[in-house]
């Protein structure tokens, strides 16, 4: 699938929520290297969240889900996971929930990005995000960082 087709999928995905207002749950899986963290910047946002996606209920547990969108979006084979978020999302009328791990990882330098559905990425260090990291991304950072009281 390409990009413009990718985008022209999401767009009916939000005219599908809006209207049926399902359930989803998804997840995200933040990784460090060198005191920074990997952002992905997906071709059908705005936005820069940590590499993550839906999970298949029926074929998947969370944390499976969790490991396979890491390395379908970025080729790094995650590890040891630790759940430390779980928050509510209702954009688009829908309900989701969403399971942020931390992960460690040994390939770092083997990093290649699904440039499908990734139009950007980067390590950045916590206190220098890209001016377009959503919201959710920075409050789980500051939960990870012990930063909010």
């Amino acid at each position: 699938m390409d990009k413009f087709f990718l985008k022209i999928f999401y767009n009916l995905a939000v005219i599908y929520w809006n209207i049926f207002k399902p359930t989803t749950v998804g997840v995200r899986v933040v990784v460090e290297n060198e005191g920074k963290v990997l952002l992905v910047k997906p071709s059908y946002s705005l936005w820069y969240y940590f590499p993550g996606g839906g999970v298949d209920h029926n074929k998947e547990s969370l944390e499976e889900a969790a490991l396979r969108e890491l390395k379908e979006e970025t080729n790094l084979i995650g590890k040891n996971l630790q759940l430390f978020d779980v928050h509510r999302n209702f954009i688009h009328n829908k309900r989701d929930t969403v399971i942020t791990y931390k992960a460690e990882i040994d390939n770092s330098d083997e990093i290649k990005i699904d440039q499908v559905e990734i139009i950007d990425y980067g390590w950045f260090y916590p206190e220098a995000l890209p001016s377009n990291t959503h919201e959710l991304t920075k409050r789980a950072l500051k939960i990870l960082y012990n930063q909010v009281k």
